[in-house]
């Protein structure tokens, strides 16, 4: 919590543990204010859409969820058209994106005789709402990717890595120090730890001795584990992935951390388990893991770029051919909104696999 908001129950919580414990990484905080078993953020209620706390593609425009159908088809296909095959969302949120995918998918029924449909979802609430919309489909929930069997993977991460706990390292005269967190006039609050190393195994950015005193470099050993499975798997029984989020190549200075509550930019230690706590995307440690796992990164693009690649233009026009002009405003808005810079377009897209 900072000075003014309200206490909740996560902030007797953590008062408790860096009481007994010391201070704590920025990892453990945010695994506690997102995943708590009761009162972490992601196991509570709905945080999507307008009376949410953000939106995502999916909610903005069909056209998100047509163009990944375009996308697992194809890629079905240049897989060499598995007769089973794995389809896995991680971090499905309402179930819009696959609902609206599976509506142009439909016009390929193998694609569909050949999927089994897993989830991985920790919220209750939505794993209800995906239940609804996907009922068809027979969806099967897993917690952990090693748990998916031994097929091959069509694999959908929309604005889920963004989630994932990570740890804060800031470069000082004479190494790199930890950020840690503590309690200090009742409030949360950064402090640097003493000098430490680099957790082991987790590929660095090939620059990171370049960079200068007070630049801030983000881990996430979750971003990696994730990664690093999706792409085993993908090893041993073939397949292809998407990654889609914010995000950056290289690291910016002043870190990447955001949070937000009713679409409202607010602090990171606001509110602790109300407030939806993210961090851009570290894409050259997801490239590296891929490649360290023997799996292709086929291409790095902006949402833009790959949308335009999907044919979004084209389904665009075909969807404002004898509309009304409130249906033509939706959709041009729609396209806006996921493919201008300024906007959702600027979003990094990942695809790695054995893509023919």
């Amino acid at each position: 919590m900072i000075a003014g908001e309200p206490a909740t129950p996560l902030t007797a919580f953590l008062r408790d543990i860096i009481a007994a414990e010391g201070a704590i990484t920025f990892e453990r905080y945010m695994d506690v204010v997102l995943h708590h078993r009761d009162h972490g953020y992601y196991r509570q209620g709905n945080p999507i859409g307008v009376e949410g706390d953000f939106s995502t593609a999916s909610e903005i425009s069909q056209l998100f969820g047509e163009m990944i159908g375009v996308w697992c088809v194809d890629a079905w296909q240049r897989i060499g058209k598995p007769s089973a095959f794995v389809l896995l969302e991680l971090g499905p949120g309402l179930g819009t994106m696959l609902q609206t995918a599976f509506s142009f998918t439909q016009q390929h029924p193998d694609f569909h005789d050949a999927m089994q449909l897993y989830l991985l979802e920790s919220n209750a609430t939505l794993r209800a709402v995906q239940q609804e919309k996907l009922s068809a489909h027979k969806p099967v929930y897993v917690e952990h990717i090693r748990d998916l069997p031994s097929l091959p993977l069509i694999v959908v991460a929309n604005e889920f890595f963004d989630t994932l706990p990570l740890r804060q390292f800031v470069r000082g005269f004479r190494g790199w120090r930890e950020r840690l967190v503590i309690f200090e006039n009742d409030s949360l609050k950064f402090i640097d730890g003493p000098k430490t190393d680099f957790p082991l195994g987790i590929p660095l950015h090939p620059e990171i001795n370049d960079l200068k005193r007070g630049w801030i470099y983000e881990i996430s050993s979750q971003a990696y584990a994730v990664m690093r499975d999706i792409s085993s798997h993908i090893y041993r029984c073939g397949g292809a992935g998407l990654i889609i989020d914010y995000g950056y190549k290289f690291p910016p200075k002043t870190g990447t951390l955001d949070a937000l509550r009713k679409h409202r930019f607010v602090d990171v230690f606001a509110a602790p388990g109300r407030v939806d706590v993210t961090a851009g995307v570290d894409f050259s440690m997801l490239v590296a893991t891929a490649v360290q796992e023997g799996v292709s990164a086929i291409g790095l693009l902006n949402q833009r770029e790959f949308l335009e690649k999907m044919g979004v233009g084209l389904r665009a026009e075909v969807l404002r051919k004898n509309a009304g002009d409130n249906i033509k405003q939706a959709v041009n808005r729609g396209l806006f909104q996921l493919t201008s810079l300024s906007e959702m377009g600027k979003h990094k897209v990942l695809e790695i696999g054995f893509l023919k």
